[in-house]
């Protein structure tokens, strides 16, 4: 129930500049939208859920060449998250620069 609610509200968010009143903004360049990406990717490839987003969000034609990316929610179990042979990648990911400050929900198996 809490991921589904925490869905419905990110959901809702408007993403577009700031000055429009939106209240999700873009990433600071097509490199380092490419990069999250790229971080998104792989933990889908690890296992990861995808619950929300994860992707580029469809933007008007005065926005679309903005690196934006759709709030994004994921799910990973801590059993998954425990096995991981490299944790050094893992803490790599959740220190590197995010422009949406991911949040994380762990569900204990």
């Amino acid at each position: 129930e809490f991921v589904s609610r925490l869905a419905e509200r990110a959901a809702a968010l408007k993403v577009g500049p700031p000055e429009d009143g939106q209240q999700y903004g873009a990433s600071d360049s097509k490199e380092h939208q490419e990069k999250v990406l790229s971080y998104y990717k792989l933990a889908v490839e690890e296992g990861a859920t995808v619950v929300l987003g994860g992707g580029v969000p469809e933007m008007d034609a005065a926005l679309a060449d903005g690196a934006w990316i759709e709030p994004t929610i994921w799910h990973i179990s801590v059993t998954y998250y425990l096995c991981l042979s490299s944790m050094t990648r893992e803490i790599k990911k959740g220190r590197d620069s995010f422009p949406s400050r991911p949040r994380v929900r762990i569900q204990f198996d």
